[in-house]
């Protein structure tokens, strides 16, 4: 419950180390010896300390709902806001993190955060918009009453173009980063704005909950290859000849001799996911390696070992299938086979055989088709790993869809090149096959 106190007065309800920790900030408060304020405690974690003014009209921040991110996942908050149109402050609290999120009628203007690694210059520096000087000069002309994004512009140390996608890329970060907060507690203040003099942009809640667990699963993928902004890569001694779109070919050009990752974001300019995610393709695309690894170590996953049996098995089968084709018609080309197949399929399984070859006896190429996959599991997360547990299963559906559309298609051609009998023998051939295992 708030009651009116006058600050001589103050009941201790804090402990003598944060009691003591506000009377030396009070006066970075604005607050008096007379200054009359209202005290709420929000459970045994937060306590609230607002001036009161003493006006029967005032409609200054009050908490309305407050709980534990056990009970509470971060995408029940945020769509709760934004149903009821509310506008004010979510704060998260996790251990030494305090991010907050403000909100007008449900819809987030801007974000803060007490973590230095989501400070505007650091990332400006990180993402090659500051060098390390201009950074640590416009830190230096800081004073209580600045702000940082001032002191560039007033210095010419950075254009307003870059400095509005500054804010907006540390605003959307901080928002990110809090799907990964698990453990905490929150609480939110109804009524609670940015300040005047500060920038508010207007962000799609529900679009950034839907790119806050699209990059949540793709960070799964992706950290299982590469672990850190450590981590350095180079390019590949023997590089594959495959297309590239624009950003990887940028990307590629970028990368000189043995790279540290941190590096390559900076020069980029792309933002840390959006670079992660072009490095992981051509990682799987076998463009760049990790330095001082080498793939043939590289110890495959249950589920990539699932898929590669899948694979292997088929293989087997169109082996067979395509030496009875050949053998019937000796003109026949497999590639050509394969180009008039994929090019009738839908445009989910063109993704998977995407550059994917056919050797001289009618396999299909394992190595390729696993790294199609990969893609997909960026580029179609929603398909794949929203459902949490079942991402496994899901591409096995597709391989088996692909496998079984190109074994129809390979079988359909043999039913009219041969014979009524040697037919039949070919498919109980190959049902033995299918049933291998």
């Amino acid at each position: 419950m708030a009651e009116k106190f006058i600050l001589e007065k103050f009941v201790k309800i804090m402990n003598d180390a944060d009691f003591s920790y506000f009377l030396e900030k009070k006066a970075e408060f604005n607050i008096r010896e007379d200054t009359k304020i209202d005290i709420t405690s929000l459970g045994n974690t937060f306590i609230l300390i607002k001036k009161n003014t003493d006006n029967d009209d005032d409609h200054s921040a009050k908490p309305v709902f407050m709980g534990n991110l056990t009970h509470f996942n971060i995408s029940d908050i945020f769509s709760m806001v934004n149903l009821l149109q509310k506008t004010g402050m979510l704060i998260i609290k996790s251990l030494d993190k305090v991010k907050s999120i403000y909100f007008m009628k449900g819809e987030i203007v801007f974000a803060s955060s007490n973590q230095p690694e989501d400070r505007l210059g650091y990332l400006l520096y990180k993402m090659g918009k500051l060098t390390k000087e201009q950074w640590e000069s416009a830190e230096k002309m800081m004073t209580k009453n600045t702000r940082f994004g001032s002191v560039l512009l007033k210095n010419d140390l950075i254009s307003p173009k870059n400095l509005w996608w500054g804010v907006k890329y540390q605003i959307e970060e901080i928002i990110y980063s809090i799907f990964t907060i698990a453990v905490g507690e929150f609480f939110f203040l109804e009524g609670a704005i940015p300040e005047e003099d500060l920038v508010r942009f207007s962000l799609n809640t529900q679009n950034m909950l839907m790119e806050g667990y699209r990059r949540l699963d793709e960070w799964k993928l992706i950290s299982q290859k590469i672990a850190s902004d450590e981590t350095n890569i180079r390019l590949s001694s023997t590089m594959p000849k495959i297309e590239l779109t624009q950003n990887m070919q940028a990307m590629v050009k970028i990368i000189k001799g043995d790279m540290q990752i941190s590096e390559i974001i900076r020069l980029s300019q792309l933002g840390r996911f959006n670079t992660y995610k072009i490095l992981y393709t051509l990682l799987n695309a076998g463009i760049i390696e990790i330095s001082g690894t080498k793939t043939q170590d590289k110890t495959l996953d249950e589920t990539t070992v699932q898929l590669l049996g899948i694979i292997k098995k088929y293989n087997n089968i169109f082996k067979k299938l395509f030496g009875v084709i050949k053998a019937t018609n000796p003109k026949f080309d497999h590639n050509e086979l394969l180009d008039n197949f994929v090019s009738e399929l839908s445009e989910r399984l063109q993704k998977l055989y995407e550059n994917v070859d056919i050797n001289k006896n009618g396999e299909l190429d394992e190595t390729k088709l696993l790294m199609n996959i990969d893609s997909m599991k960026l580029t179609e997360s929603d398909s794949f790993n929203r459902v949490v547990g079942l991402s496994g299963l899901l591409v096995s559906q597709m391989i088996l869809e692909g496998m079984n559309e190109f074994l129809n298609y390979e079988i359909f051609i043999a039913r009219n090149l041969l014979q009524p009998d040697a037919f039949d023998t070919l498919n109980r051939e190959i049902k033995v096959i299918q049933n291998e295992g």
